[in-house]
């Protein structure tokens, strides 16, 4: 994960959604869309509290262009997410926040292919 979405109406002032991303082969973070979905009042409180720790001002995205106003942090946390497809620029599609996974690697998160 390398940022979030500020929230808007019921979430303005909070989290509203997190950027995700995953590695290729070179190591290179590419960004794989935003998921809000899924995001609940506890783990929205859980997540502001890790993201004190690692804020910073650029975005660790190496491929991929996240949108404008996000904040960015370091790409130190896992999330896990549920989606329905790959879209055709590489975006996930209908995704659904599940969890955080402090027991994976950031560098273990690549792009899942069908085989």
């Amino acid at each position: 994960m390398g940022g979030w979405q500020p929230g808007e109406g019921g979430r303005t002032g909070s989290i509203g959604s997190l950027l995700v991303g995953y590695y290729d082969d070179e190591g290179r973070l590419h960004y794989a869309g935003k998921v809000g979905s899924g995001l609940s009042g506890p783990s929205i409180a859980e997540l502001t509290r890790l993201f004190e720790r690692c804020a910073r001002d650029t975005s660790p995205f190496d491929a991929g262009k996240p949108p404008k106003g996000v904040r960015f942090v370091e790409p130190v946390l896992v999330v896990e997410v549920k989606f329905t497809e790959w879209t055709s620029s590489g975006m996930i599609r209908q995704p659904t926040f599940l969890g955080v996974r402090p027991d994976k690697d950031p560098r273990e998160v690549v792009r899942e292919r069908p085989i």
